[in-house]
């Protein structure tokens, strides 16, 4: 089976807890976690040698038959997996069976592989899916449990021969709404906070207030890693609950809290590895500003209009490949609500995302200026003349945008004003005045030049 979901959806909570249970029963053969932080847990190195001290630990009378196949070569770990694979697994398990004449149903046979996408070298995944799938042509009964996120590489291996017949799908996140489990979880931290915090006498009386938790609700997007996050910084014993709510929520002191004391620090450090991570085409450090584009432009698209690769591609200077390649590497942050097979619907999976992304303290090498996305919506959404109803009434994009000085620059020098005035004046839906906005506008940001705004 494969479980997969976005980052944060529970997937290393669900295999842990499988296999604890299953080891109570007596069912577990053995598992590896990995884990990209950890330097003997992100390759595949001593993957089979971890299975294999497993298995020695669970099946009984195993491990004389390891050991007995370790001292005959020692340098088989420097050998490939399939080579390890037969020698210290399947050789071993097929022996001590025929040696006590058992049926394969009386050994433990359940085996969890969790995080496969936390193995930093993409072609080591694929290595390991085909070899777990040998298990299954070899006629091993084991069931198989592999969590991962949704990444390209991975997926596209699943996809192939042999793994398509034999394997079972699972999606965290994709039909199940988990607003009520972490509603409740919020609730009763919060409540536990409220109640044992050593500052709790200071706390009052109708703490958090009526609407906390649902912004942190809406923030989790369905989440528990930043649920969890949130109420492991707002519960420290050093600081004031109420007063790290607020900044979380962003209220009180727009002061950024010290470096090292940023309230979603491990949510951070997951998001900047995902970025980090790809490689599969040299404009890879684009991928930030394409994630904030598809934040932005979602917000102002009309009822059941989508943008397609090209637009974006044709916004950021790049080809509609580079841009599918580089969304395939996000699928543990970036969802495609795929209409069929030519049409692509992106969308962000964490709305915490956006906070990131637009936060220099937090998000630092891969910040994004709020400013020039702004200016980059309004480009990249310029060809759907309809959209114009919205953006014109309010100013909705451009009014809101934090303007610099740079992101002026960058209007003046990407928006063909002449061509966007044509676009409004030749939009029949507009209400009367509506098409004098962009010169008003432009007006408007020179204005703020002259006054020096932006110095």
């Amino acid at each position: 089976m494969w479980l997969h979901g976005g980052a944060g959806a529970g997937k290393s909570a669900i295999a842990r807890t499988i296999a604890e249970w299953c080891q109570e029963e007596c069912l577990l053969l053995s598992s590896f976690f990995f884990w990209r932080s950890d330097h003997t847990r992100n390759h595949s190195h001593a993957f089979l040698a971890t299975l294999a001290f497993g298995i020695s630990r669970t099946v009984q009378g195993i491990q004389r038959s390891i050991n007995r196949a370790i001292k005959r070569n020692r340098h088989i770990f420097n050998l490939n997996l399939d080579t390890q694979f037969i020698e210290l697994i399947y050789e071993p398990f097929i022996h001590i069976v025929k040696d006590n004449v058992s049926s394969y149903g009386d050994y433990p046979h359940v085996l969890v592989v969790d995080g496969l996408d936390e193995c930093l070298e993409w072609d080591e995944r694929r290595a390991l899916l085909l070899l777990l799938g040998k298990c299954v042509l070899q006629r091993l009964p084991w069931k198989i449990l592999v969590t991962s996120r949704q990444e390209q590489a991975i997926s596209l291996t699943f996809d192939d021969e042999p793994l398509i017949e034999m394997t079972t799908r699972l999606a965290l996140s994709n039909e199940y709404s988990s607003d009520w489990d972490i509603r409740t979880f919020l609730k009763d931290k919060l409540g536990d906070i409220k109640r044992n915090h050593c500052l709790k006498k200071f706390i009052p009386q109708d703490w958090p207030v009526k609407g906390d938790v649902d912004q942190l609700v809406e923030k989790s997007s369905g989440h528990f890693i930043f649920a969890s996050t949130v109420v492991g910084y707002i519960q420290s014993h050093r600081h004031s609950p109420p007063a790290r709510l607020d900044l979380v929520l962003n209220r009180g002191s727009s002061q950024s809290p010290a470096g090292h004391d940023l309230p979603f620090a491990e949510l951070d450090q997951l998001y900047n590895h995902i970025f980090t991570s790809i490689d599969v085409v040299e404009q890879a450090h684009l991928a930030p500003k394409l994630v904030a584009l598809i934040i932005m432009t979602n917000r102002y698209l009309w009822y059941k209009d989508i943008l397609t690769p090209a637009d974006y591609a044709r916004t950021l200077g790049i080809t509609s490949e580079e841009v599918v390649l580089i969304v395939g590497e996000l699928g543990s942050i970036i969802g495609n609500g795929a209409y069929d097979d030519e049409i692509d619907d992106y969308y962000v999976l964490h709305a915490s995302l956006e906070d990131f992304l637009f936060d220099r303290e937090r998000s630092r090498g891969l910040w994004v200026d709020h400013g020039i996305v702004g200016i980059d919506t309004l480009l990249c959404l310029s060809g759907l003349s309809r959209h114009w109803i919205s953006l014109s009434n309010s100013m909705d994009i451009l009014d809101k945008i934090k303007l610099t000085e740079e992101s002026f620059r960058h209007f003046m020098a990407v928006i063909d004003s002449g061509v966007l005035q044509d676009q409004f004046e030749n939009c029949s839906l507009l209400s009367d005045g509506a098409t004098n906005f962009l010169p008003k506008y432009l007006d408007y940001l020179k204005t703020k030049v002259s006054v020096g705004i932006f110095s």
